[in-house]
């Protein structure tokens, strides 16, 4: 699976004294072991048997649920400001 991984490294300005981070590339790589190829295997068995109507209505339901636990989160940030 392709894909790319970088780190951090803070660095301090010999003029201004001021931190900054600096990224850099790194090789990497995504492989799996046997066991979890399987289990891959068979999840998307059970996919291909759900009706796509099913799996549409499921994907809904999830994402409905995260845009409410999203706003729960700005209600609570907003509260520890306050507070603040």
């Amino acid at each position: 699976m392709p894909t790319q991984a970088f780190i951090t490294q803070e660095e301090v300005n010999p003029k201004t004294g001021s931190v900054y981070k600096t990224f850099f590339h790194i090789e990497s790589k995504v492989e799996a072991t046997e066991p979890e190829e399987i289990g891959v295997e068979h999840l998307l068995r059970e996919i291909k048997e759900i009706p796509l109507n099913s799996l549409e209505s499921s994907i809904y339901q999830k994402v409905q649920a995260l845009k409410g636990l999203g706003g729960k989160i700005e209600e609570i940030s907003l509260y520890l400001k306050d507070v603040k």
